[in-house]
């Protein structure tokens, strides 16, 4: 008797949003109370000048709420935004549009970017980690992406993440916090400079 006929099947990408998260995330309050406060949490841990004119890889860019955030923060030459979800990428365009801001929007799978080696000076990687299957592989294509000197500006919600992937992806990064609530991470590519904070639910703003 033959053995049944079996084929391993690769996960998909990512887990998807719930419906009420969707609706969270593509509101201002996303925007101006999550991703702006990010952002200034991550700019105070840069060493020394931001980098100038930066390429700026938004990486799960959702629907689209970190465009304006990224260019005023960072007055970039380029963004590249990248996004799984076909809903995302549409809204995300729409986003760029009403913005008025200029922003090359791809579907793609963070986990195998299709772009160069170290083509781009910062990775912005925002409440995205926890939705990815493929987390080893992401990380080790944020540091190949990045080029030397780079910066990865990682934000999540939980510091369960990746401590560990990071380190093994050849991102320096110091030990997470043992307190609760939400990780920042700066790290630099081929470099030992790096730093991470945490936000307390008692220092939120």
């Amino acid at each position: 008797m033959n053995a049944p006929f079996s084929r391993e099947i690769a996960p998909p990408p990512f887990v998807a949003e719930t419906r009420i998260g969707f609706r969270f995330l593509g509101s201002q309050t996303w925007e101006t109370h999550v991703i702006r406060v990010a952002l200034r949490d991550l700019e105070r841990l840069i060493p020394g000048r931001k980098p100038r004119e930066p390429v700026v890889l938004d990486a799960g860019c959702g629907q689209g709420k970190s465009f304006r955030p990224l260019a005023d923060h960072f007055a970039p030459q380029r963004i590249i935004a990248v996004d799984y979800e076909p809903q995302c990428i549409a809204l995300a365009a729409g986003e760029a549009a009403r913005q008025g801001v200029a922003v090359e929007v791809r579907r793609g799978d963070l986990s195998a970017l299709e772009m160069p080696g170290e083509s781009v000076d910062v990775v912005f990687c925002h409440q995205t980690f926890h939705h990815l299957t493929r987390q080893e592989e992401t990380l080790a294509e944020f540091h190949r992406v990045l080029k030397p000197g780079g910066l990865l500006l990682f934000a999540e919600s939980t510091r369960a993440c990746c401590a560990r992937r990071a380190s093994a992806s050849g991102l320096r990064t110091s030990r997470f916090p043992t307190s609760g609530g939400a990780v920042r991470i700066l790290a630099r590519s081929n470099s030992s400079a790096c730093a991470c904070r945490s936000r307390g639910s008692a220092k939120r703003r």
